[in-house]
């Protein structure tokens, strides 16, 4: 193919080893020694500059040619050096032997050699040139803007140096250059703001600019002088490297005769460079290089302490992001939670278009919406990346190609937040166009030249705009640095999340082992109190179904107890509730109730004791007393004596009891050794002869105050209760998982009176017969072992057709149950009576 054609390979230029080029620049001369201080080779030039034939004292110690007071400061100098890549220099030395003339030296080693540059020494300005920099340092401290900082480094750097031209060349984190700033003389061209292609500086070049800070290159027209001993020398520390041609060339193309570069290099890293050029050729001495190398250093120290401090007074709105979200840390919410309610924070401490959160494959977006197909696919891509790295890109379609994220967004700066799963945020932000000012057209930056197939510079530098699409506003130091701490505060959320969570998770294990230890001992303290209920209950009837209808009777009182101290989480509970769900069956119009005492408390010992006691009470009433004539009058009352122990009495009246009973039943029993037996008090059940009378102390131990002072109620007389209806041609069903309990429950709705009954035991069957089958009442247990009624409510309710639930929870709060208000809940166990008048009002 034509040269024309032949494809531009770039990276000839960064492969040219410019650090082995074997030729010296002719205005100084080079040693080189053993670390034994013998002369092993020098440049060609050398004998001209030291009046000896140096060919002839090779292999001699370097003693035989450098004056001892020469070389005993050089050997002190070179006790200096502890690297390769540090250099040790000296001025006005009186160096050989058979010369006069002073030299100033810079050493270094390059491997197990040590190397010694020699330049005639100048005459010394250096008190002139220190009051220069003193000066220029103190300027440099109390300017207020970057470019008037950036100004006064190129000032001084003229002044210092005397070049036409000194720019300040900063490097982009694409490797391009830009000239921030520049003093120039009147007679040259500007080239402030241009931007240069990275190729236009080689990397190795850049390697070699943070290893050797200062690179004077005095005459391009120069003939470099070779070594006498030809080699391969590695001359990355010497001053007197001499020029790669392709360097040369570019130059040549910009007209410059002489150029030098300081480097400008911020912790560890190029930051930019002090390039000067001169339109003829121009020596500066190794002390005037020196002195702009220590002001180079003095501007990176305090150009570093700038664009820390911007960045610590970016940081400290992170600091306080990080106070914010540790302080409204809720261990009992989600991560995604925690982090959520600050996302519009963390959004605005680095300018984007949108920010997405991902955590657990939940995402929230703040700003522009991003669709949760695009969230995958993003999170999936940057999974490929390496685990823990912030990540960012200014050209995402390069990232991301083929996606339509990519066709609104340009840019994405990524900070994983955890590293299984990968949990991430990530900042988007659109294209924004901008215009750069190329010094020369940056898609030729070489030229297949007259050296055969070699690269050439281009040689054109006029300036070549370019509209660049398709990237967004770079991601800045100091937001990398944001990012940063981003991270580390959300890591510290997470870890302290879930150690949080581990607290409470073993605070809950512990509290529910002490749950379980209580549940097991007031299970077998219930069971021991049934048995005992059962056993005693056994002993005072004639009949099975009076032995049922009582024992049922004192198991609902037991229920009552426990439900209500279960509801107060077993802390005290009302007298007044527990007298009025014990009442409740004694409603007539022939007898007036009279109720009167202080809203007082009951421990769960006492409360469970007096449930005991009422229903006693009130079957009594019901069966042989008050309640069961035609008129009458009970007056239940209470108090508190001056000790704080509860006083009740309970009185009937209207009722003419001619004889004492000749025995005591399980019920009086109850009654008169309850209160004495487990909790200390006095009780006495006396009948007199207008009726019972039922006097009750218990210990103040036993109870607490209410706020209200006193309650009084009558109970008001009802009608008395229609009979049931007729419903031997009604069908009704059960559905219960329990099969005792279901059987149960099967027989007293025959017993009630419906014609048929049918028991089922989950919703599938329930739901499978009510599409087969009509009913006309249902019974459902919530709770079926594992699954809830609700589907089968749902549709009982869609046909009509009246139920009531079944339960042995004392307290249901679900969104379902809200669903169903108006349908009566049951509680477990109950008693027939209670069963039959639920269904009563249901039919009716």
């Amino acid at each position: 193919m034509q040269d024309a054609e032949r494809p531009v390979d770039l990276t000839n230029c960064d492969r040219e080893p410019i650090h082995m080029l074997g030729l010296v620049q002719s205005h100084g001369a080079i040693i080189v020694l053993t670390s034994d201080w013998i002369l092993i080779n020098a440049s060609s030039n050398l004998g001209l500059m030291c009046g000896v034939t140096i060919e002839t004292l090779f292999g001699e110690s370097v003693s035989v040619l450098l004056k001892p007071e020469a070389l005993r400061e050089i050997r002190e100098g070179v006790k200096n050096i502890s690297r390769e890549d540090q250099t040790d220099r000296l001025f006005g030395l009186c160096l050989f032997q058979e010369c006069d003339d002073r030299f100033d030296c810079s050493m270094h080693f390059s491997h197990s050699q040590l190397v010694i540059d020699i330049e005639p020494h100048r005459p010394s300005l250096s008190q002139h040139y220190l009051q220069m920099l003193r000066k220029s340092l103190q300027v440099l401290s109390v300017t207020d803007t970057l470019e008037a900082f950036y100004k006064t480094s190129t000032n001084t750097m003229a002044n210092l140096l005397g070049f036409d031209r000194v720019m300040l060349y900063q490097f982009h984190p694409d490797d391009t250059g830009e000239v921030v700033s520049e003093t120039r003389t009147s007679s040259v061209d500007s080239f402030m703001g241009l931007r240069y292609p990275a190729s236009d500086i080689p990397k190795q070049a850049r390697q070699l600019y943070i290893r050797n800070m200062t690179r004077l290159i005095v005459d391009i027209d120069d003939k470099s002088v070779d070594f006498i001993y030809p080699e391969a020398l590695d001359l990355s520390m010497s001053t007197l490297r001499s020029v790669s041609p392709m360097h040369i060339e570019y130059l040549r193309n910009m007209g410059v005769k002489s150029s030098m570069s300081v480097s400008v290099v911020i912790e560890g890293k190029l930051w930019g460079l002090f390039a000067l050029h001169h339109y003829a050729p121009r020596y500066v001495s190794l002390e005037q290089r020196s002195i702009a190398e220590v002001f180079a250093e003095s501007f990176a120290l305090e150009l570093s302490a700038r664009l820390n401090r911007r960045i610590q007074g970016e940081i400290s709105i992170g600091k306080d992001l990080h106070l914010q979200m540790m302080s409204s840390l809720d261990s009992e919410r989600s991560i995604f939670e925690n982090f959520r309610q600050h996302l519009g924070v963390i959004k605005n401490l680095i300018h984007c278009d949108s920010l997405i959160l991902s955590v657990d494959e939940i995402t929230d977006v703040a700003g522009d919406p991003v669709v949760r197909e695009d969230i995958s696919l993003l999170v999936a891509r940057l999974n490929r990346l390496s685990a823990g790295d912030i990540f960012s890109t200014d050209h995402l379609i390069d990232f991301l190609p083929q996606s339509s994220l990519s066709d609104r967004y340009a840019g994405l700066l990524a900070i994983p937040i955890s590293r299984r799963p990968r949990d991430y945020l990530i900042y988007l932000r659109r294209e924004e166009p901008y215009e750069i000012r190329w010094a020369g057209n940056p898609e030729k930056p070489v030229e297949l030249g007259p050296n055969g197939s070699r690269l050439t510079p281009r040689k054109s530098f006029e300036t070549w705009q370019e509209l660049r699409r398709g990237y967004c506003k770079v991601w800045s130091k100091h937001e990398h640095a944001i990012a940063l701490q981003v991270k580390h505060t959300l890591l510290e959320v997470i870890v302290r999340n879930v150690d949080e969570r581990e607290k409470l998770a073993n605070e809950a294990r512990h509290q529910q082992d002490i749950l379980v230890q209580e549940l097991n001992h007031r299970v077998r303290n219930i069971l021991g109190l049934i048995n005992a209920v059962v056993s005693q209950t056994a002993t005072n009837v004639d009949n099975v179904e009076q032995f049922k209808d009582m024992l049922g009777g004192r198991i609902q009182a037991l229920a009552v107890a426990q439900n209500q101290l279960t509801m107060n989480n077993w802390g005290f509970s009302r007298l007044d509730q527990l007298l009025a769900i014990h009442m409740k069956p004694c409603e007539s119009e022939a007898v007036s109730v009279e109720i009167s005492g202080p809203e007082v408390l009951l421990s769960p010992k006492a409360y469970t004791t007096l449930s005991m006691i009422f229903h006693e009470i009130v079957t009594n009433a019901l069966k042989y007393g008050v309640f069961s004539g035609v008129h009458g009058r009970v007056d239940v009352n209470w108090s508190r004596s001056h000790t704080g122990a509860l006083i009740f009495d309970w009185r009937e009246t209207g009722v003419v009891i001619s004889n004492q009973p000749s025995r005591k039943g399980f019920g009086s029993l109850i009654i008169e050794r309850s209160v004495p037996q487990e909790l200390n008090g006095i009780a006495s059940l006396s009948f007199l002869s207008s009726g019972v009378h039922i006097h009750l102390e218990i210990p103040a131990q036993h109870i607490g105050s209410a706020p209200s002072e006193c309650l009084r109620e009558s109970l008001a007389p009802i009608v008395e209760e229609n009979p049931l209806p007729a419903l031997s041609s009604y069908r009704a069903l059960i559905l219960e998982d329990n099969l005792i309990i279901g059987l149960d429950l099967e027989q007293a709705l025959y017993r009630i009176g419906f014609g048929h009954v049918v028991n089922l035991h989950n919703a599938a069957e329930a739901l499978q017969y009510l599409d087969e089958e009509k009913i006309d009442f249902a019974i459902l247990d919530i709770n079926l072992g594992g699954e809830m009624s609700f589907e089968v409510a749902a549709e009982l309710q869609s046909q009509e057709k009246p139920f009531l639930f079944l339960t042995g929870y004392s307290e249901l709060k679900s969104d379902a149950m809200q669903k169903f208000n108006g349908v009566p809940v049951l509680l477990k166990p109950m008693q027939s009576s209670q069963l039959a008048r639920t269904i009563f009002a249901l039919m009716q």
